[in-house]
């Protein structure tokens, strides 16, 4: 993790997953290593957040230092608007 954000980065994320990602430092490549999945799916993943699986969200919270329900709620706040 960092603790050194970079703010225009976080900006321009596509959803609030992504910033979350942003925000912890994690990359595409850390994610996938993280997640055990490759980093083509983790992309799909960071584009498009509601594929990601149970077991994969509780490995990044795991990782984070997070609750699972964390992610999840981080997941479901872009479903609502």
């Amino acid at each position: 993790m960092t603790n050194n954000y970079d703010y225009s980065k976080i900006r321009v994320a596509r959803n609030e997953f992504e910033a979350l990602m942003k925000i912890h430092g994690v990359s595409n490549r850390r994610m996938a290593r993280v997640m055990g999945i490759t980093e083509i799916t983790s992309r799909k993943y960071i584009v498009d957040p509601p594929l990601i699986r149970v077991i994969h969200a509780f490995r990044m919270a795991q990782y984070l230092g997070l609750t699972t329900i964390d992610i999840v709620d981080t997941i479901d706040y872009d479903l609502k608007q």
